[in-house]
């Protein structure tokens, strides 16, 4: 069964990504892990800023290993605007641990540790990510608070931090309607503005039982962020 699964995301991961050139763009991470599920992920958008445009995006492969562990591959690729040729940018390998039961706690937490590999010769990296996930009635709040740092040649001592935040409201079963924020803050020596702030819409879906598909517009609030990112995210669960 595993190995029809690999397969099928192999095949399917190709075929998206010489499909669909996008934006490995921003999401917020859920803390929940479905054992035995496999999921295909396409993230994607699209950059603008000052007359610029940049796109990358990233096709994923996720399998629930246990009830509190998912692991996941990908790949991703960028074109960077300024008359770059699009390229495949770096592979990925991450693991989700769900530290609780869903309920079980006040809020349920959550833990993301990623391995970033460059294919471009410049430093890896290693991101982490706190999870934080709490539904009050048809609001849902989901915060993720990351830190990464580079390794590797040619690598920055420095550890890099970030926020993230999505408050969605259930409209229907299948569908909620909500905004995310996004903060990166470099080592915190930067000003407000010398950070990148993002803040704008997004949707949330179901189609067809096992399609989830997510798509926004992020705003950049800071003067270091990005005047506009469309972003899209499509994923088919099996």
């Amino acid at each position: 069964m595993l190995k029809k699964h690999l397969l099928f995301a192999t095949t399917s991961a190709a075929i998206i990504f010489f499909a669909f050139p996008a934006n490995a763009t921003k999401n917020v991470t859920s803390p929940y892990v479905s054992e035995g599920e496999s999921e295909i992920e396409w993230k994607g958008g699209y950059e603008i800023d000052d007359d610029d445009e940049a796109w990358e995006m990233e096709t994923s492969y996720a399998y629930g290993v246990t009830s509190f562990w998912e692991t996941k591959i990908g790949v991703s690729g960028e074109d960077a605007g300024d008359d770059e040729d699009a390229e495949f940018s770096a592979l990925t390998w991450e693991n989700k641990f769900q530290l609780a039961p869903k309920g079980a706690l006040w809020v349920d937490p959550g833990l993301k540790l990623e391995y970033e590999r460059s294919l471009q010769g410049g430093p890896d990296e290693i991101k982490a990510k706190f999870i934080l996930a709490k539904q009050i009635d048809k609001l849902k709040n989901t915060a993720n608070f990351n830190v990464s740092r580079e390794v590797g040649d040619d690598s920055e001592d420095d550890l890099q931090y970030g926020l993230s935040y999505k408050l969605a409201y259930e409209v229907s079963e299948d569908f909620d309607v909500g905004a995310e924020w996004y903060s990166d803050f470099g080592d915190f020596e930067d000003d407000f503005d010398d950070q990148g702030h993002q803040f704008g819409p997004v949707i949330y879906g179901d189609a067809f039982g096992s399609l989830g598909y997510e798509a926004g517009i992020l705003a950049g609030v800071s003067e270091s962020a990005p005047d506009a990112l469309v972003k899209v995210i499509i994923g088919y669960e099996f």
